[in-house]
């Protein structure tokens, strides 16, 4: 394993998509003269949001951050005569061209979103999983003990977003009561589908995070 190689491909997923959410939420206070919430906005109204000279900037930073977790996989995990090692390789690459399906397919598409989206929180938690019987049954000494048991709690803990009840519903609005006494419908403070996306991304941040932690530490 290339310890200085995976420190810097986790550097270029933390500092791209970073970069995406921090810029992307700017611009969308610039056009929408509102807040970018995380509990209640999608992935890809961040990359919408850009103006037309920024786009091409944003598509840079979400393919490079797509392509940190795809090769941080092939790159922490080296063993292609490993079965365990080509479930996680395989993981991550699903996971980054999931993530990336996200940001491209917005309402337009919307049965192709929650698809990719119901496959992304699906392929984190066996990710997750994969690395945790990756780093309990290899040969190879790699990682802190600790590992199994982080990554396992972290596909456990995907797999409650995965089985949340109120996925099947996500998207119900809410009835607002105007003060003229009109009624609209709006999104709700915490709408459970964008709220999981962004979880779940943050829950396989959180699992390269420890991954490369373990190995230094170990």
């Amino acid at each position: 394993m290339n310890l200085p190689l995976l420190s810097a491909l986790f550097g270029l997923i933390v500092l791209s998509l970073g970069a995406f959410v921090l810029l992307g939420r700017s611009a969308f206070k610039h056009i929408e003269k509102t807040d970018y919430h995380f509990s209640n906005r999608f992935p890809f109204e961040l990359l919408n949001s850009y103006p037309y000279q920024l786009a091409l900037f944003a598509k840079i930073l979400a393919i490079a951050g797509a392509l940190g977790i795809v090769f941080f996989g092939f790159f922490g995990f080296p063993f292609p005569n490993l079965y365990q090692a080509i479930f996680v390789m395989v993981g991550f690459l699903l996971c980054g061209l999931l993530w990336m399906t996200l940001l491209i397919t917005d309402m337009r598409y919307v049965k192709l979103h929650v698809l990719a989206a119901s496959l992304y929180f699906v392929m984190v938690a066996f990710t997750a999983a994969a690395v945790a019987y990756f780093a309990w049954t290899s040969p190879y000494d790699l990682f802190h003990p600790a590992l199994p048991f982080v990554a396992g709690a972290l596909s456990l803990a995907e797999l409650v977003l995965v089985f949340n009840p109120q996925l099947k519903r996500w998207e119900t609005l809410e009835a607002v009561t105007q003060k003229d006494g009109s009624v609209t419908y709006e999104r709700p403070k915490r709408f459970v589908l964008p709220f999981s996306e962004w979880l779940t991304t943050l829950n396989l941040i959180v699992l390269a995070a420890f991954i490369l932690l373990s190995a230094l530490l170990n």
